[in-house]
């Protein structure tokens, strides 16, 4: 694990917000340098499915249910759009928020080459909201697909987003996807390098992948990603429905092969809230606290 803690201030940040920048890092890193992202965006993005079903808690149907994990699980931050912030906020003053710009319904197909995932607030609606209502908004989250025939316009966006939040001392995460033409692509090497390079050029500080699907050589893979992404950090979704410790156990892997952080959405949110808050907690062992796998299996119990 490249457990390295908050490392340099970029450039577009003001000076007068200098401080606000190295608070926002800390809190999302919880200290560490790396991430652990709570993903509640898939209350718009994947909709009916991803929440009711055989083998998913009925609690999963309660959008509540996404702000008390959120509440009790050691967690970085979590990701929500703002309309659902404005709604539960009140109730969940003390978690650590990252408000998700832009979303998409399961409706807009990936596939159209006239697809555009527009941000549905813009930074200073973001920051008018924070001030008013007190919450912890330490950053923003912007989705870039890539493929579309409108991908200028994505990048365009996602690069004045970087700026205007950073002139606010606030993070960007940015989460990098196929769409398109690309799709096929979504976990071949070479596309990740490119979207790792990508995210360096818009200035993100923290940029979520999809891994290979395969395994094989899979720190050497994340060495590369690594590298091509420069000085912004990189972080790994990781939503596989595997066993717990087979779990556990990929996540380690990514930990140790450097990656700075990890996205889990379903893993948790489709738990009951006891179980959702010990596999965050044991996730939490091995990204912020260097554990094993044994260890943090112990913390299931």
């Amino acid at each position: 694990m490249t457990n390295s803690k908050f490392e340099i201030v970029p450039m577009d940040v003001p000076s007068d917000k200098i401080k606000d920048y190295i608070y926002n890092f800390n809190e999302i890193t919880c200290g560490t340098g790396s991430m652990i992202l709570f993903d509640g965006d898939a209350r718009m993005g994947r909709m009916y499915a991803e929440f009711n079903g055989k083998w998913i808690h009925t609690d999963a149907s309660d959008p509540e249910h996404l702000f008390k994990i959120a509440n009790h699980a050691e967690i970085g931050v979590f990701s929500t759009q703002l309309g659902m912030m404005a709604r539960y906020g009140l109730d969940y003053r003390n978690v650590k928020y990252l408000v998700s710009l832009n979303s998409k319904t399961k409706y807009n197909l990936a596939a159209d080459q006239d697809f555009f995932n527009q941000a549905l607030v813009d930074i200073e609606q973001v920051i008018d909201f924070k001030q008013n209502s007190g919450l912890n908004i330490v950053g923003v989250g912007y989705t870039v697909y890539f493929g579309s025939k409108n991908e200028p316009d994505l990048l365009r966006e996602a690069a004045q987003i970087v700026q205007k939040a950073h002139e606010h001392g606030l993070i960007v995460v940015l989460k990098l996807k196929a769409a398109g033409l690309q799709l096929a692509q979504q976990n071949q090497e070479s596309f990740i390098y490119d979207i790792a390079g990508v995210a360096a050029c818009l200035g993100g500080d923290f940029a979520i992948v999809d891994l290979p699907k395969t395994k094989k050589d899979l720190k050497r893979i994340i060495t590369k990603i690594i590298k091509a992404a420069g000085r912004t950090k990189i972080v790994c979704k990781d939503d596989s429905q595997i066993e717990k410790e087979k779990f556990l156990d990929s996540i380690y892997l990514q930990a140790q092969s450097g990656v700075n952080g990890i996205a889990v959405g379903p893993n948790f949110y489709q738990k009951g809230l006891l179980d959702a808050i010990k596999l965050s907690n044991a996730v939490a062992a091995i990204i912020l606290k260097n554990k094993s796998v044994k260890e943090s299996l112990g913390l299931l119990k």
